[in-house]
């Protein structure tokens, strides 16, 4: 893993980040913060399928707690759960800055960090949340985060491949 860093740094230079699409700059480093906090603290490998759960948690957590979005992206509803529409667009843009790196395995892509960002690039209101997800999921495998996720009312009350409201996040369960 790379120097702790701030975000500002990711900014400048050599290091600014590629978007591509429709995807902002804020947009992807909104999502790096929150996926950089995971891959760095995750006790266990952090495979992307627990990812997307967590981001999915982390989303509708926060806006169920501060009526605002932590991060651009819907989430649909998926054979596996809610997963990140825009996902492994976001993830290749991450790699190609390397700000992250992804491992391809037999059980799946495990997202490893390349840098660790200052706490001071995250809100209180963030951290609260990021530290709430991760203490209810983080010795969760990726199996056991998927089976819990579908026992929300928000992927079984949504058809396979429809958006996920985020207006519906007072429906998430308690963590």
């Amino acid at each position: 893993m790379g120097d702790v860093i701030y975000i500002s740094e990711m900014r400048k230079g050599g290091n600014r980040m590629q978007a591509q699409k429709s995807l902002t700059e804020e947009a992807i480093l909104q999502l790096a913060k929150v996926v950089l906090f995971f891959a760095n603290s995750s006790s266990m490998r952090l495979y992307k399928t627990k990812l997307n759960k967590l981001l999915f948690y982390t989303k509708f957590l926060y806006f169920k707690k501060f009526q605002g979005s932590l991060f651009a992206g819907d989430f649909i509803c998926d054979h596996y759960g809610p997963v990140l529409d825009d996902l492994d667009l976001y993830l290749d843009i991450l790699r190609k800055n390397n700000i992250i790196d992804t491992i391809f395995t037999d059980y799946g892509t495990i997202v490893v960090p390349k840098v660790k960002l200052n706490e001071s690039v995250y809100s209180s209101k963030e951290m609260s949340v990021l530290r709430s997800v991760l203490n209810k999921f983080d010795s969760y495998t990726s199996r056991e985060i998927s089976d819990y996720s579908h026992r929300e009312s928000l992927w079984c009350n949504t058809k396979i491949k429809e958006t996920i409201n985020l207006e519906r996040a007072i429906e998430l369960n308690e963590l």
